[in-house]
């Protein structure tokens, strides 16, 4: 009997710390947060209004210490190359670069940023999107964004958008190319014509 009565208590035990015993709802899109004794788990679903789509995503806290972290998408920087390189068209006047190896992650699945952005998986305003604008410059209005790590990426990148003005034509930009980089001194990429 005390056998029987040991394993239904342990049962009852394992149930009260294993159950969350707190739910919350986001008004963000549907971000959910369940909190059981020595844990939380957070499951995002919040609105994107760049793309109007979401960004999903899971945090898991064993004893208020962050043990997982996953966001859709993910963009993952690799070694830095000797040059810049082409990686996508946009369109006739713009182009995409990196000076580093840039992998997209999504649903588990990594490909190339090149691939992706062929594929159409992700596209450049979605990246700028989850970025912070870090500073604008009276050129014409090119852009500096540096990624926010809590978002799309664990590391720390540089995307500059540039939008130079032709001194001989204000009405069309000299250069409208994206430049992915390490640190801020991508933005003299804006400056070749």
């Amino acid at each position: 009997m005390k056998k029987k009565l040991l394993i239904v208590g342990s049962i009852v035990l394992f149930l009260i710390l294993i159950v969350p015993y707190h739910l919350n709802a986001l008004n963000d899109g549907g971000t959910m947060i369940f909190r059981g004794l020595f844990y939380e788990i957070t499951k995002l679903h919040k609105l994107n209004p760049v793309d109007f789509g979401y960004e999903n995503g899971v945090i898991i806290k064993l004893f208020d210490k962050t043990i997982y972290k996953h966001f859709s998408p993910e963009l993952i920087v690799g070694s830095t190359k000797q040059d810049v390189t082409d990686l996508y068209t946009v369109n006739e006047n713009t182009k995409v670069f990196a000076e580093m190896d840039i992998e997209y992650r999504y649903k588990m699945k990594k490909i190339s940023l090149k691939e992706a952005l062929e594929k159409k998986k992700i596209s450049m305003e979605t990246i700028w999107g989850f970025m912070d604008e870090a500073r604008i410059l009276n050129d014409g209005g090119t852009i500096l964004y540096k990624s926010n790590t809590n978002i799309l990426t664990k590391d720390t990148f540089y995307l500059v958008k540039c939008q130079k003005l032709d001194a001989t034509d204000t009405v069309r930009y000299k250069n409208e190319n994206y430049y992915f980089g390490l640190s801020e001194d991508i933005l003299s990429y804006c400056n070749l014509s």
